[in-house]
């Protein structure tokens, strides 16, 4: 484990701070040029395809500022926690006595369990932390389908760009990253591997089912694919097809050689039956899938409440253990065998305290936050989600950080998500939220953070 917690703690203060400080002089600022530039991003993202379910995306003016030092503080955090969850879900692979504990869907499992084209159990990824002066504690880790990196990409450059921003940090730098997690894939996982001689580029297929696409992103890694010397295009799931030997886009007919899932795994098991072409090739190992289905532990937030069972605590080193208690926030199996009656008599009476999440899901579809919700709508999902498939998990404060709107309304402080994307273990950008509400979404107030890097140390 890299972290201390003592310096993580200070680590999380600096971040705040050196951000808050620069935001009263944004504001107070917010005329002629700035304004100008406020108003043109705006402009430009609505006539942009990077629209949430065709809106345009709430996002905070104000920016949130990291150097050199904290980059290398985000490093420190993706390589823990992605070590730790690797390690368990060699856990989970290796031991079917262990698996249990997960309580996962029979489907999920027989994908984890197919098996895998590399060694790295997650490519791709990101992992969602709430920082506080406490430290940080670990909201979830996505990997099936981890989005945002088009818009990402597109407002942080322009908030580097801005000209108020490059006269404060004159080596403000510009880091996509949707080139960052190409140029890792490409290198990491594809540069050494052999493919038919006959192919002149290999393929790579972005694959998803196209309605639960988010194309802003596909389009921008086919075309970063491309850039890195390969072929590409975006392949629905329902249009491939296997004929014993090699994998086909039936659509434009080419072979593929490179699977890049984005496909949610609980879409997939839910959908199973329009997807065997996929699943008999990586059943019988005739195509490269980067992101294989044991990326799925990972991303289920079922993991949250496994970190803390017995039995996982018998297979961790002291260290590992105490980084648990750290990081995760106290989570359990939402059931009559997790959840004693003085844990449930307490989540009852104390709602501002605690969340209710689906095991498998996304976009906060789902989720019962007790502080948003009226003490009769949280005594009714208390009882009616009782041992069907949730988690009930301690609810995380974060630094607050005031927003200026891109229609140049304010809001007053409101809690931050840092989002740390990842690729091949290495870190690969930023993605940051804020909500009004204790669910953290854009349905639910709120709004994305930009990422400043400084190009400074500190």
């Amino acid at each position: 484990m890299n972290l201390n917690i003592k310096s993580d703690m200070e680590n999380g203060e600096r971040i705040l701070k050196r951000s808050i400080s620069y935001a009263s002089y944004f504001v107070s600022n917010d005329v002629g040029m700035m304004a100008y530039e406020r108003k043109r991003l705006y402009e430009k993202l609505c006539k942009s395809d990077l629209k949430d379910h065709g809106n345009v995306i709430p996002a905070s003016y104000l920016p949130l500022l990291f150097t050199y030092h904290d980059i290398g503080y985000f490093a420190n955090i993706i390589k823990d926690v992605c070590g730790l969850l690797k390690k368990i879900t060699e856990f989970y692979i290796q031991d079917s006595d262990y698996r249990r504990i997960f309580k996962l869907d029979r489907k999920l499992e027989d994908l984890i369990m197919l098996p895998p084209s590399c060694d790295d159990i997650s490519p791709v990824g990101r992992v969602d932390v709430f920082l506080s002066d406490g430290g940080f504690k670990i909201c979830e880790v996505n990997t099936d389908g981890t989005g945002g990196m088009s818009r990402a990409d597109f407002i942080n450059g322009e908030m580097a760009a801005n000209p108020m921003i490059r006269s404060l940090f004159p080596a403000a730098e510009v880091k996509s990253s949707v080139m960052k997690i190409a140029y890792e894939i490409t290198k990491s996982y594809l540069r050494e591997r052999k493919f038919p001689a006959t192919a002149k580029k290999p393929m790579i297929a972005v694959v998803d089912f196209r309605e639960e696409g988010v194309f802003s992103d596909f389009d921008r890694f086919v075309e970063a694919f491309k850039f890195f010397g390969f072929d590409s295009e975006f392949a629905d799931i329902r249009d491939l097809v296997f004929d014993g030997k090699n994998l086909f886009d039936k659509k434009s007919g080419k072979m593929i050689d490179v699977i890049y899932r984005r496909a949610v795994s609980s879409v997939v098991a839910d959908r199973i039956d329009e997807c065997q072409n996929l699943l008999e090739a990586v059943k019988n190992r005739k195509i490269t899938m980067i992101g294989d289905f044991r990326s799925t532990l990972m991303h289920s937030k079922s993991i949250s409440a496994a970190v803390f069972h017995p039995k996982t605590f018998e297979k961790l080193t002291a260290v590992e253990r105490n980084f648990i208690d750290y990081c995760f926030p106290r989570t359990y199996f939402f059931d009559a065998e997790s959840v004693d009656e003085k844990t449930l008599a307490y989540a009852r009476s104390h709602k501002g305290e605690w969340v209710l999440k689906p095991q498998e899901g996304f976009a906060s579809k789902g989720v019962v936050c007790g502080k948003d919700v009226s003490e009769k709508k949280w005594l009714e999902s208390l009882d009616s989600l009782f041992g069907s498939g949730y988690i009930l998990q301690e609810f995380c404060n974060s630094y607050k950080f005031p927003a200026l709107r891109l229609d140049g309304s304010e809001i007053e402080n409101i809690p931050v998500m840092i989002g740390l994307y990842f690729a091949a273990g290495q870190f690969a950008g930023l993605y940051n939220r804020a909500g009004a509400n204790g669910i953290i979404d854009y349905n639910h107030g709120g709004v994305y953070y930009p990422s400043v890097f400084t190009g400074t140390v500190e």
